[in-house]
């Protein structure tokens, strides 16, 4: 036992078909990282961000946090690509196949 509660962990990738979402808002100097999960169910998965040559472990305790970035710097969401999350790169990757092999 960790005398941790998983709930939410278990509740979004167990029991719901479509995985989470990972947002990113820029606000001027502001980074707003966010979840949006089926039925906004809490999930409070931490994630790294890169910001330019800096990685950075938001623990996103209630679902989202705010971090201060240059308005020019180069940001990467999970930059290792550690946690499992809807990818539009993923999708748009699926469909491409599955056309293929329809012959389209």
């Amino acid at each position: 036992m960790t005398g941790k509660d998983y709930k939410w962990f278990f509740d979004v990738y167990l029991r719901e078909a479509q995985l989470p979402e990972l947002i990113a808002i820029r606000n001027g100097g502001r980074l707003e990282v966010s979840w949006k999960v089926p039925r906004g169910l809490p999930f409070p998965m931490p994630v790294e961000v890169q910001v330019d040559d800096h990685l950075f472990y938001l623990e996103m305790a209630n679902g989202s946090e705010t971090i201060v970035v240059p308005p020019t710097a180069h940001v990467v969401l999970d930059p290792e690509a550690r946690v499992l999350k809807q990818s539009d790169a993923a999708d748009d990757y699926r469909k491409w196949k599955e056309a293929i092999r329809k012959g389209g």
